[in-house]
């Protein structure tokens, strides 16, 4: 079986969505305390996004290591690394993040980007990764909230109803389902894992039809695993209203709307690690 065939089902609407906001993502990475020699380290890699934009911006000694469960997502990873011949060194940990305790390394900066949802434990995964960091470094986090993130023109009856079965849905799945709303939480986070929240910075993507192909391909995935997740939640009544607007071959699928429009946002925090005295 190649690697391709065992990346997660996601993983080529994470594309998708990385090829659409990318001058975006880029400018939030642009924004964050890091300097070129810093030793970095990137939680939850993935496909390596992050680490070609974070690489861009260091030089040796500088090094990124990528950290990921998913050596399928790794080596899709290192291509990305090797295509990008970045100045600085680069290093792949295929581990949990609960490893990190067994290793001696200190990081200048600690990233984590639209993972940590993924996370058992948002709160717990934070204390590792400031554990992760040097004393005076920096704990940096990228993360969407569930409720918010994307804004789509639905008739706010219809958005009500998905939004509380979605999060229905969600507890169903996990006993910590405000994991997945973590965005408005992030600096209160920082703080609760013993870090001095610095900073937070909502960023706001805007979109109108005609959408470019990546996006495109982005929100009908989004559209379709808001009606796979939601559709067994519901009574048939709501779901086939629900239908209307989420399944292509609804009558008022949003995606076929005149002046359709949507406004995807992200939220940027980041916390440095006392200096122990």
């Amino acid at each position: 079986m190649s690697a391709a065939a065992k990346l997660p089902s996601y993983a080529d609407q994470l594309d998708a969505f990385h090829m659409a906001f990318e001058a975006e993502l880029r400018a939030l990475v642009q924004s964050i305390p890091l300097s070129p020699t810093m030793q970095v380290l990137d939680v939850g890699c993935g496909d390596g996004f992050y680490m070609r934009l974070l690489a861009e911006r260091l030089m040796k000694p500088g090094a990124v290591t990528g950290l990921d469960l998913s050596p399928a997502f790794l080596e899709v990873a290192k291509r990305r690394l090797d295509e990008a011949a970045p100045k600085c060194e680069v290093d792949f940990w295929e581990a949990p993040l609960t490893a990190l305790s067994d290793r001696r390394e200190q990081f200048d900066l600690v990233w984590c980007a639209q993972s940590l949802y993924s996370l058992p434990d948002p709160l717990d995964s934070v204390r590792r990764m400031a554990e992760a960091a040097r004393p005076g470094g920096f704990v940096v986090i990228l993360e969407n909230d569930t409720l918010h993130q994307l804004l789509l023109p639905w008739p706010t009856p219809v958005e009500l109803v998905l939004r509380n079965a979605e999060y229905r849905a969600l507890a169903d799945e996990t006993r910590k389902a405000e994991k997945y709303y973590v965005g408005r939480r992030l600096p209160l986070l920082l703080a609760d894992a013993g870090l001095e929240p610095l900073g937070v910075r909502t960023q706001a993507g805007d979109r109108m039809a005609p959408l470019d192909p990546a996006l495109e391909e982005f929100v009908r995935g989004y559209l379709a695993d808001l009606h796979e997740r939601t559709t067994s939640i519901v009574d048939e009544a709501v779901a086939a209203q629900l239908a209307e607007y989420v399944l292509p071959d609804g009558p008022h699928y949003l995606l076929n709307q005149p002046h359709f429009a949507l406004c995807w946002m992200n939220v940027l925090a980041w916390g440095r690690k006392p200096v122990e005295g």
